[in-house]
């Protein structure tokens, strides 16, 4: 295979040999490179796209296989006047390879998972971290990126493009750009009837296609991201904590979990087949099993629950520009702790003491890859002593981060297997997919029920509670969608539906007037991370004029004693 390699490397690099056997021109203008490139990544970078494309309409009928090939002409077209317009004659090369890299990746990502690239998938690759990103490398994915975009690029590197006055070059570009979209105009109309109804019906489709995907989407993060900057707006600086609080001769210590990755209908919790949260089962949760997520990604949704906007008014500039619920409960003199297993806590816990938990030196929770959820609470009693505050403590799980499921836990949470040892996931059958995924949620379980056991501990100094909702679903192979991050209009529930559930101390309930039965009778409404923000304010008896009492789950339930 090496062999072969460094043969294709040199026949593709040396140019004299291919210029002898007639197959490179001495030199090409850069019009006809574009046009070259535009029909190369839309035969060969799109095999989804296509391959969906053939399944609504299949070639059976002429009017299909023309229209299919039209989709391709446009696809083409649009890829040539894009690459016109971004491909100035001194920047050309370096841009077309970058084009060809960022291709081979995204077909990758496509084909294997799934996965649509939208702004919030160009978020989420910019704001990841080291350890996300080696979960995704396989040898499969670099031998696609050296076929698909190594090679490609070296090619281009060594091409001669063909020198022009830049007055002739915006005149030849101007009329290729105006020929192609006349040419577009035409094709779309006339497949119109068709066209529309691909338009409406089909946009995850439509999210497929190679380069315009993610070229579209990267200049819309850039747009985003390019705006003036909002003036910062501070939120509740009434925030003051409430008579029921205030007559507490015990603090309170509430542990706000945020998972990671946690699909609702696996756990038992929630009525899945197996049991996969046999700890969790034997404490008393109140347990909300119809929630949902504000977005289908970390960066998205870990900020909005946090934030004062609700998911249909979601704006990511205005979140990192006011405060949010941690602030708000600052300013009520509640004591705040973020401890992050994760990748951040995406702009949620600004002025908030912070502490990077997932590259501990504790050989029993960590190895030389990661740390497991459990380090988070490695001396979390020297974090609280002699507070004698009120305290709410924010932890962030890796949790069920995908796809490498199978490095999310220790290898005694092995309950179910065969297991899927890699994170190519389309090599594993369905089962071992399922269970791996299910051994991480046992391990969550064990991490879950390990904190509500430490605040047990500590209910001689505090009133004890903890919360926990994971930040978004997953797709197991479901209709051949993997991971998350598809955009919320069309993403699975898989990916929406999130676990969510309080676990309150005996002294927590009585102190705080909260009536368990009535809790208990809402477990099967619909609620979502919109009501987090008031929730907390509620349950910890802070009063402020942004609370808004119809989005706290419990207010109907807290008595005024």
């Amino acid at each position: 295979m090496r062999y072969a390699i460094n043969k294709a490397v040199a026949f593709l690099t040396n140019f004299d040999r291919q210029w002898k056997l007639k197959i490179w021109p001495s030199s090409i203008s850069l019009l006809i490179l574009n046009g070259i490139i535009s029909l190369t990544l839309t035969i060969f970078y799109n095999q989804h796209f296509f391959s969906a494309l053939y399944h609504l309409y299949p070639f059976s009928i002429t009017h299909n296989i023309l229209f299919v090939a039209s989709a391709g002409l446009t696809i083409t077209l649009i890829t040539f006047i894009i690459l016109c317009l971004i491909t100035p004659n001194s920047f050309a090369k370096p841009i077309l390879m970058l084009i060809f890299i960022g291709s081979s990746a995204t077909s990758y990502f496509i084909n294997q998972y799934g996965i649509v690239m939208d702004t919030g998938m160009i978020q989420n690759i910019l704001e990841t971290d080291a350890n996300e990103v080696t979960g995704t490398f396989n040898l499969d994915l670099l031998f696609h990126l050296f076929a698909l975009g190594l090679i490609p690029s070296i090619i281009i590197w060594k091409i001669k493009i063909k020198s022009s006055k830049w007055r002739h070059s915006l005149l030849f570009r101007g009329l290729a750009i105006m020929i192609a979209l006349v040419m577009i105009t035409l094709t779309l109309m006339s497949f119109s009837n068709t066209y529309a109804s691909f338009f409406r019906n089909y946009k995850e489709v439509r999210y497929s296609a190679v380069p315009l995907n993610y070229i579209y989407a990267t200049g819309r993060y850039i747009y985003n991201h390019q705006q003036s900057s909002l003036v910062y707006q501070k939120l509740g600086t009434d925030a003051h904590l409430g008579p029921v609080a205030q007559a507490q001769t015990k603090p309170i210590l509430t542990i706000l979990v945020v998972g990671e990755t946690g699909r609702a209908d696996h756990f038992g919790l929630n009525g899945y087949t197996r049991n996969t949260t046999p700890l969790l089962a034997q404490q008393h949760l109140i347990n909300f099993d119809q929630a949902s997520s504000c977005g289908t990604s970390t960066a998205v949704s870990v900020p909005c629950m946090f934030s004062r906007q609700d998911r249909a008014n979601y704006n990511e500039a205005r979140t990192r520009s006011q405060d949010g619920l941690l602030q708000v409960l600052q300013y009520a003199g509640i004591s705040i702790l973020w401890r992050d297993n994760n990748s951040g806590c995406k702009g949620a816990c600004q002025g908030v003491p912070y502490q990077d938990m997932s590259h501990q030196n504790d050989p029993l929770n960590c190895n030389q890859r990661e740390c497991f959820d459990a380090v988070m609470l490695n001396q979390l009693n020297q974090a609280i002593k002699n507070s004698g505050k009120n305290t709410l403590i924010v932890l962030h799980q890796h949790g069920s981060h995908g796809p490498d499921y199978y490095h999310r836990y220790p290898s005694q949470f092995e309950f179910y297997q065969p297991t899927c040892q890699t994170n190519q996931l389309q090599r594993c059958s369905q089962a071992e997919l399922i269970n791996t995924y299910d051994n991480t949620i046992r391990y969550t379980d064990y991490f879950l029920n390990q904190v509500i056991e430490w605040l047990k501990t500590q209910e001689g100094q505090y009133n004890t509670a903890m919360i926990y909702v994971a930040d978004h679903g997953e797709s197991l192979g479901e209709n051949g969608i993997y991971l998350h991050g598809m955009p919320y209009m069309m993403a699975p529930k898989e990916q929406t539906h999130v676990p969510f559930f309080y676990w309150l101390s005996d002294n927590f309930t009585q102190a705080y007037h909260i009536d368990t039965a009535c809790l208990a009778a809402k477990q099967h409404q619909t609620v979502s991370q919109d009501n987090l923000f008031d929730s907390i304010l509620g349950i910890l008896n802070v009063k402020t004029h942004i609370y808004q009492p119809d989005h706290d789950i419990l207010a109907s339930c807290q008595y005024s004693g």
